[in-house]
């Protein structure tokens, strides 16, 4: 596990934490569901999985991107930049992410 995706060589997964302000859970669920959308969408060929899973007031992002490019993509568009802008008045804290690479034999 790795805090970045740097020297990773092949698929990258990555895990990310969020918890919501009690009376925020709702505002972070939509915004978390808006990258979701785009990270779905043809606009991220490399993005293979986003799942977003919740329980309470705490959230568990499960991300799949091809490469590192693909990584970057999903962090640098203007939906994902647009919303990490109202998570400090939704979230408590910063998210907890961390990186993987896929086992292959």
């Amino acid at each position: 596990m790795s805090t970045t995706p740097e020297g990773f060589t092949g698929r990258i997964i990555l895990v990310a934490e969020w918890e919501a302000k009690p009376d925020k859970v709702s505002e972070l669920e939509k915004a978390l569901l808006t990258i979701k959308a785009r990270a779905d969408s043809d606009a991220e060929p490399g993005c293979f999985t986003y799942r977003l899973n919740k329980f309470g007031h705490k959230f568990v992002l499960y991300e799949e991107y091809e490469n590192q490019a693909a990584v970057q993509l999903h962090m640098s568009s203007d939906t994902f930049q647009a919303l990490t802008k109202v998570f400090p008045d939704v979230a408590v804290g910063t998210p907890k992410i961390l990186y993987y690479e896929e086992c292959k034999l």
